[in-house]
């Protein structure tokens, strides 16, 4: 999870703001819970991105919160770079996250 700059987060509260992005790295076990269940719960929450890193399908699937709904994702795979207007001067080569 990740929060604003502005926001400040106390480590032992029991309830913290919502956070501005969210990564779920998909599993086999995983997968449709992810999809399905956390993401609707994000969304409603109000966190603004929501990812999916696939490591089987090498993809990343960026999903960015509009009207209280994500709309369609952003698909990124090898040979992408991911620079998003929110979080300006991130530079994400989506090929760095595989091993190999």
């Amino acid at each position: 999870m990740g929060f604003s700059p502005d926001i400040q987060v106390a480590p032992k509260a029991t309830y913290n703001p919502v956070p501005f992005l969210v990564v779920e790295v998909l599993s086999r076990g995983t997968k449709k819970l992810d999809r399905n269940e956390k993401k609707a719960a994000c969304a409603q929450a109000g966190v603004q991105l929501y990812i999916l890193v696939d490591p089987d399908a090498q993809t990343m699937e960026v999903y960015s919160l509009q009207n209280a709904k994500y709309g369609a994702p952003q698909i990124l795979k090898s040979g992408d770079v991911w620079q998003p207007e929110e979080l300006a001067g991130l530079k994400l080569e989506v090929e760095k996250l595989w091993f190999k």
